[in-house]
């Protein structure tokens, strides 16, 4: 766990720039490392996604099911980017898409209210939200 925790503050610390040792402490008390099996599923249609998840390792497919019952394929997420339906995980409300995981994978998690919580009282935290979500 420690090794995934370390690979999630080191992306935070390429975009943020430096982190304090209260910013550690945050993140290691609201960040949960999570195992998934290929073919799991992280979100899924007319679901609010609770928490953000940031691919330490693996792979996952966005899709959303069409009129016709077909599957569209909109999105590849790999390692270093982020398992979310972002304009739904912000507003919290129900997403159009499915994530599934190609590969096992593992995911650096963080409750929704947790984040806003980050938000609210680190500058630095509130910067990174806003930079990956550009």
């Amino acid at each position: 766990m420690e090794a995934f925790l370390k690979k999630y503050l080191e992306y935070y610390k390429s975009i943020a720039g430096n982190i304090t040792n209260e910013e550690i402490l945050f993140f290691t008390e609201n960040v949960t490392i999570k195992e998934y099996d290929k073919k799991a599923f992280f979100l899924k249609e007319n679901k609010v996604q609770l928490e953000m998840g940031f691919i330490v390792k693996g792979l996952l497919r966005r899709y959303y099911i069409d009129e016709k019952g077909k599957k569209i394929t909109t999105y590849f997420l790999k390692e270093n980017d982020f398992a979310t339906d972002y304009p739904s995980f912000i507003k919290q409300i129900p997403t159009k898409y499915y994530l599934e995981f190609l590969e096992p994978t593992t995911l650096a998690c963080m409750p929704y209210q947790k984040i806003q919580e980050g938000f609210t009282n680190f500058k630095s935290i509130e910067r990174f939200g806003r930079i990956i979500a550009e």
